[in-house]
């Protein structure tokens, strides 16, 4: 499975370049296919990502996989089982895709039913999915939920 890694400060300082390193050299074994990061404009979030493509194996699900229209960015690691039907049913409720796999659905799916969206979700997995339009009140926006043995983190 893929690795996913990620910082974030609340204390205003950057994320120095050998931090980012030392997290993304720690999942680099996990995917052999593609590495990517996301660095926010003020180096106070960095959310790195080593894929091993199984479902969608195109550089449309590289990540971290960024939605500019709805403003978020999302590292994924794990199989969503039913992310086809789910996938049905957010293009019924208006949403487009532009990959073929379960990253993107994630994505959309937290966007139409927030932290709800893992009552809809069936897999193994974990993920990250942060909020650029509110990332001035990302502090504020910080959520754990348990869900048995899932842990939601969004910031």
């Amino acid at each position: 499975m893929c690795g996913i890694c990620g910082e974030m400060r609340f204390d205003k300082t950057k994320i120095s370049l050998d931090d980012k390193t030392e997290l993304l050299n720690s999942i680099k074994f996990r995917g052999p296919d593609n590495t990517g990061i996301y660095n926010s404009s003020d180096d106070s979030v960095f959310l790195g990502h080593s894929r091993l493509s199984i479902i969608d194996i195109s550089e449309k699900s590289n990540q971290p996989m960024l939605d500019s229209n709805l403003g978020m960015t999302i590292v994924f690691n794990g199989v969503i089982y039913n992310y086809v039907s789910l996938r049905n049913e957010l293009i019924k409720k208006g949403y487009s895709f532009t990959s073929d796999g379960d990253t993107e659905v994630i994505i959309k799916a937290y966007h139409f039913y927030g932290s709800k969206c893992l009552d809809k979700i069936d897999g193994v997995f974990s993920f990250c999915i942060y909020n650029l339009k509110n990332k001035n009140n990302a502090g504020k926006e910080l959520k754990d939920e348990m869900f048995g043995d899932v842990m939601s983190v969004t910031i």
